[in-house]
Order: C-alpha cells, then sequence, then structure tokens
C-alpha cells in the first residue's frame, strides 16, 4: 500500500484555465515509470514548467492519458502528482497544490507522472 501521503486537506476543485499561446507548444506528456518529469519533457525537445502542473492536476486529464482501472482519487498531495501510480492502478491527482506544489524534477519510482511541456517561457 502506498501511505507516502496521510493527510487530506481538502477536496480538490478542478480549475479552468485559458488556453497557452501557441508559441509554447504546451502539451501534457506520460512519463515512463520511474522518471521525473525534467527527463519526459527533455526527450521530446521540450521543457517542464513547473508552474503548468496545476492545469493538468485534474481526474480529465489523467484519463485522457491513462485507464484508471481502480478510479481517480484525490485523497493524495504531493510534488510528483498528477501521476498514474500502477501499484494501485490509479489516478492521483493533488489535493493540496498551493501547500505541496508540482515540482517538475520529482519522481516516484512506481508511477507514471503526467507532465507539462513546452518550449518557450
Amino acid at each position: 500500500c502506498d501511505r507516502r501521503y496521510a493527510l487530506k486537506k481538502s477536496k480538490a476543485v478542478e480549475k479552468i484555465f485559458e488556453p497557452l499561446e501557441s508559441k509554447f507548444q504546451f502539451s501534457a506528456e506520460v512519463g515512463k515509470m520511474g522518471d521525473a518529469c525534467t527527463a519526459t519533457c527533455e526527450k521530446i525537445n521540450k521543457k517542464c514548467n513547473n508552474e503548468w502542473g496545476e492545469r493538468i492536476n485534474s481526474c480529465r486529464e489523467l484519463e485522457k492519458q491513462f485507464s484508471c482501472v481502480s478510479g481517480c482519487s484525490d485523497n493524495f498531495f504531493g510534488a510528483d502528482l498528477p501521476a498514474f501510480n500502477t501499484q494501485r492502478t490509479e489516478c492521483l491527482i493533488n489535493n493540496n497544490p498551493a501547500g505541496v506544489p508540482f515540482k517538475c524534477d520529482t519522481l516516484y519510482g512506481f508511477s507514471r507522472r503526467l507532465c507539462p511541456c513546452g518550449v518557450a517561457f
């Protein structure tokens, strides 16, 4: 059982964001198991942007990329979320992005992260 996060702060609220300008070439990319988003974005000649992490922190975005067999949960928080946890076969979103913000260089060995990649910041 994944016990990294024991505290649930509040029910995550899905924010609506305006689309980024096309010059950023924003895309949500799936990382390999255990990879940080920095490496995932570099593989496609883009850079990960920490500030874009909240844009993809939703079940809707995760379900576009993963088969969330065990559902999508907001019972967790962490700088490595959003991600698909391969042990739990569950999509996980960060329920406290203000307190524990997304970080591109964070990784967790049993997760495939959803990464915010772009070319110009």
